[in-house]
């Protein structure tokens, strides 16, 4: 989104915050598939930077793998007409009821996502004049934390993965290629080509994940084939992957 990864659960995404600058914005939405097919879909948004916001809740980050404990800022500004808040309400986790309930904003705001999914956490503040005889002023602001699933990531790792090997055993080198960030796809296309024949049972033999450590933008899965050296034990090694900027997972190395 607009150049930025998205963070995605299959069906849901949830983009990093986005700078827009004075007038109107475009926000560029392309999804792209492993052999680098995309769909495109823009937005226009119109930003007044001088239109201040009353109130303002953000978070550090717009998802993470669950669980984690995220901290928010909430910024205010009084209104015109308006003296003090009177009131300070927030409903982090997003299930309709406020858990905290005072006066004055807290010093800090952090709350636990312990289940992946897609939350609204929601900042509503109330404004006053100090005069019993008119209305307070409420202000709202939200912001949508996405959860990942860390098992989904491990399937979409591993669709990579066997997806390369058996497009390798059907010997289709150009479709493989497509699993391989962009880098390294000469080296690969020369070391695939140079088995011949043999490729096929070669890629049968690249073993199965079993294992392996996933950040949100790199991972590093183990595969594991049979010792014939001693039967019965396995030899293990290492399959790096990388997010490329179209946030596409691709092998990187292995």
């Amino acid at each position: 989104m607009n150049g930025r990864l998205a963070i995605n659960n299959a069906s849901k995404f949830t983009s990093q915050l986005i700078t827009l600058v004075s007038g109107a914005n475009t926000v560029t939405v392309i999804a792209t598939t492993q052999d680098g097919a995309t769909q495109t879909l823009t937005r226009t948004v119109n930003y007044n930077p001088a239109a201040q916001e009353p109130v303002r809740l953000v978070g550090v980050t717009a998802g993470d793998f669950a669980p984690q404990r995220i901290p928010f800022s909430l910024r205010t500004a009084v209104p015109p007409g308006q003296t003090l808040i009177s009131r300070t309400q927030l409903d982090l986790d997003g299930n309709g009821s406020f858990e905290i309930d005072t006066v004055s904003p807290p010093a800090s705001i952090a709350s636990d996502y312990a289940v992946p999914g897609v939350y609204l956490a929601r900042a509503r503040v109330t404004f006053d004049d100090g005069n019993m005889m008119t209305a307070p002023v409420e202000s709202e602001s939200t912001f949508q934390i996405q959860m990942h699933q860390l098992a989904y990531t491990r399937e979409v790792l591993c669709t990579v993965y066997y997806g390369m090997k058996h497009r390798l055993q059907a010997n289709n080198i150009p479709s493989a290629l497509n699993t391989i960030v962009s880098t390294k796809r000469t080296q690969y296309q020369a070391m695939w080509a140079s088995a011949g024949g043999n490729l096929p049972t070669i890629a049968a033999g690249l073993g199965d994940i079993v294992q392996g450590r996933i950040a949100d933008v790199s991972a590093e899965l183990v595969a594991a084939v049979p010792d014939v050296s001693n039967p019965g034990d396995y030899l293990g090694y290492p399959v790096l992957l990388a997010r490329d900027t179209t946030g596409v997972w691709r092998i990187a190395g292995m």
